[in-house]
């Protein structure tokens, strides 16, 4: 008997590897996604276990490259990559998730 949800694994399973590995497919969200993440595809407990609302919502919303940093945006704009500067500082260092999280001084 085939077992469905067996193959959708399977499947699913080979999407994801050809979609981080192929550079033809990858993109700068998930190439920056993976350097904090690795590559493990499963779900992290604790954005189950944050009962704060809005804090649970940053952290997937950064897991999802969806945190609308000048990084990204600059690239829907056409913009070069190292014209994409943080807004929030004078440091004049492009707004990815690291600069936000280790660097700026007002976050």
């Amino acid at each position: 008997m085939l077992n469905v949800k067996r193959v959708k694994d399977n499947m699913r399973l080979v999407f994801i590897e050809k979609l981080f590995t192929n550079p033809k497919i990858g993109t700068s969200v998930q190439t920056r996604y993976l350097r904090f993440k690795g590559m493990s595809y499963e779900g992290k407990s604790y954005l189950c276990d944050i009962n704060y609302v809005q804090l649970r919502k940053a952290l997937t919303r950064f897991r999802c490259g969806n945190m609308q940093l000048e990084a990204v945006l600059g690239a829907w704009k056409g913009m070069p990559y190292t014209e994409r500067l943080c807004q929030g500082c004078d440091l004049g260092k492009v707004e990815d998730e690291e600069h936000l999280f280790f660097i700026c001084p007002n976050t």
